[in-house]
């Protein structure tokens, strides 16, 4: 499936897109697709077990600010930037 096809599955069924590729970014600020949200996790592989705790504690501290965000988890912190 190619990422255009994946961004028109979120579109029309009102998803969020949680991905770890970098590509989605681009996409979407190029493209302007009217998506719900995407969440972007910026983890190291190594620990790639934890990753799931990360994003829970993410949706349950901040739910309020996903939608019509681009979200980005790192390690250390969350930035949200509203899509187009």
């Amino acid at each position: 499936m190619t990422d255009e096809e994946v961004l028109e599955i979120a579109r029309v069924e009102g998803r969020l897109l949680i991905t770890e590729d970098k590509d989605f970014g681009e996409l979407v600020y190029r493209l302007k697709r009217d998506l719900p949200g995407v969440i972007m996790l910026r983890l190291p592989t190594a620990g790639r077990e934890s990753h799931g705790s990360r994003l829970k504690a993410v949706i349950d501290r901040h739910a309020g600010k996903l939608i019509g965000c681009f979200t980005v988890i790192d390690q250390n912190k969350v930035r949200f930037r509203p899509l187009p």
